[in-house]
């Protein structure tokens, strides 16, 4: 096998013109080794995954993982943030609650007595021939008032005790009396 040739092939798979120094000085054993890898794909998936890793270099690691690994990764990054917000929350302190003082209500100096304010009474609404009915009934009395007051008179000019007046109209005056 002519190791000057594998060279120049391993170089052109590098794509490189000139073979690189490391290449140059490999055993034959370890050349067709590193040939092979190259035929294979090997060494493509090889530097795929190292600048993968050289790009992220915290999760680059992940992208050359099988499903099964990445998922077992998966669990145990999960774990390891649980058991840390465990230990969080353990070391974390716990509130103390404080009783509350229940204040006394305030001391008046000069206390306030409240006066219930008396009701005043609400005078009636009147329509407008009840409010004509009343003033008749107050114009009445009014001359009933002054017809015993004369009536009184006479009865002591006369020498009577008899208060009764001396003009009487009869049964229309007690039913406007009686509101009747």
């Amino acid at each position: 096998m002519d190791k000057k040739r594998l060279l120049h092939e391993l170089s052109a798979m590098l794509g490189t013109d000139e073979p690189e120094v490391d290449l140059t000085t490999l055993s034959d054993e370890d050349l067709l080794r590193e040939y092979a890898r190259e035929a294979s794909g090997e060494a493509e998936v090889a530097r795929e995954r190292a600048s993968a890793e050289s790009a992220d270099p915290v999760f680059g690691y992940l992208q050359g993982l099988s499903d099964d690994a990445l998922l077992a990764e998966y669990h145990e990054a999960t774990a390891a943030v649980a058991a840390q917000e465990a230990e969080a929350e353990r070391r974390r302190p716990k509130p103390v609650l404080l009783p509350v003082p229940v204040a006394e209500p305030p001391v008046e100096p000069h206390p306030v007595e409240l006066v219930e304010p008396t009701p005043t009474v609400a005078t009636p609404t009147l329509t407008a021939r009840q409010e004509w009915d009343a003033k008749q009934a107050r114009m009445m009395r009014e001359d009933v008032d002054e017809a015993t007051a004369d009536g009184e008179l006479e009865a002591r000019a006369r020498g009577r005790d008899d208060a009764r007046p001396s003009t009487y109209d009869g049964p229309m005056l007690g039913e406007l009396l009686r509101g009747g």
